[in-house]
């Protein structure tokens, strides 16, 4: 009866301790609160190229970042490996945006943005 009862005693540390294992990575994400803030400047008419974008991040460090244009094939307009926590992108044209940005912990947050003209 104590060998059953040490043996199941065993399998719930083990087990309890692959259960914490599993998702302390979860936990450090929701615990850094990583943010990924993205806010759009219109450009000036539809052909001036005068767009801007600024993102800023928190929640970690090491942050790396993309912004891509979806109708455009996905091409990189903007891409980092520096660990800022704002980027500040100028010179874009209208369309949709996308944003993509990790942290050292491998969290990652998307956001789309749109750069209209009047």
């Amino acid at each position: 009866m104590k060998k059953n009862l040490l043996l199941l005693t065993l399998i719930i540390l083990i087990a309890s301790s692959l259960f914490v294992t599993s998702c302390k990575h979860d936990v450090t994400c929701d615990t850094l609160g990583f943010k990924l803030e993205a806010n759009a400047t219109n450009a000036s008419d539809a052909t001036s190229g005068d767009g801007k974008l600024e993102i800023k991040l928190n929640g970690g460090t090491g942050f790396s970042c993309q912004v891509t244009q979806p109708y455009n094939n996905n091409n990189s307009v903007f891409e980092s490996t520096e660990s800022n926590e704002i980027y500040n992108i100028t010179g874009l044209d209208t369309g949709t945006y996308t944003i993509t940005a990790r942290n050292s912990f491998g969290c990652i947050k998307s956001n789309t943005v749109v750069i209209s003209a009047p």
